[in-house]
C-alpha cells in the first residue's frame, strides 16, 4: 500500500524459503495487479506426511496429538488461546496459539509452492541450489510440472540454501537481468 502512495506502477516481489512460499501463495491468489513479476529464491516445498515425520524427529513425539488438540480448541472458537510447552516449527518448548499451530502444520497444498506455480499468472524466476539440505525435493517436484511458459527454473550447481559467496552475486545478476526484461 505504501508503494502504491507513492505512486510505484510496477513491483517484482522477492521470497526466500518459507518466504518464497508466501509470495507465491499472495501472488498465485491474484489479489494486486500491480505485481509485475515473482522471484522465488528456494522456496518451501511441504508435504503432510514429510511434516509429521519431521516433527516425530526433530520432538520425539507424534505431531497429530497435539494437531488434534489445537484444532478442537479451534473449532471450539478458542484459536487464540495459548499452547504451552509446544513445539512448533523450530522453537522447543515454546507458547503458541492453538490457531497458529493449525495454521502450520493442517494439511494445506498451498504450504508446497510447486503446487501453486501454474496459478500464478505472472513471469516468474526460481532458484533452486543443487546443495540446498533445507528445501530437499524442489527440483524433483519441479520436473513433474507442466511447461509453463511463465516458470524459468535457475538451477545453481553447488549453491546451498543461502546462496552464499558468489552465488549470491550471480543471483542478483540472474534477477536483474530477469527484471529489466
Amino acid at each position: 500500500e505504501w508503494l502504491k502512495f507513492e505512486d510505484v506502477k510496477n513491483i517484482v516481489l522477492l521470497g526466500h524459503s518459507r518466504g518464497g512460499n508466501q509470495t507465491a501463495w499472495y501472488v498465485a491468489a491474484d489479489i494486486d495487479p500491480i505485481i509485475s513479476k515473482v522471484i522465488l529464491v528456494a522456496p518451501q516445498v511441504w508435504s503432510a506426511d514429510h511434516a509429521a515425520k519431521d516433527y516425530e524427529k526433530r520432538y520425539g513425539k507424534p505431531l497429530q496429538p497435539v494437531l488434534d488438540k489445537a484444532l478442537s480448541l479451534v473449532k471450539a472458537g478458542k484459536g487464540k488461546q495459548f499452547l504451552k510447552h509446544t513445539d512448533f516449527i523450530y522453537c522447543k518448548d515454546t507458547t503458541v496459539t492453538a490457531e497458529a499451530f493449525v495454521n502450520y502444520y493442517q494439511p494445506d497444498k498451498r504450504m508446497d509452492t510447486p503446487h501453486l506455480l501454474a496459478k500464478i499468472k505472472r513471469p516468474v524466476l526460481l532458484f533452486v541450489g543443487t546443495k540446498d539440505k533445507v528445501v530437499k525435493g524442489l527440483l524433483k517436484k519441479l520436473e513433474k510440472l507442466p511447461v509453463s511458459g511463465n516458470l524459468t527454473v535457475e538451477v545453481m550447481e553447488g549453491a546451498d540454501h543461502f546462496f552464499r559467496d558468489l552465488y549470491a552475486e550471480d543471483l542478483v545478476d540472474r534477477a536483474v537481468e530477469f527484471i529489466r526484461k
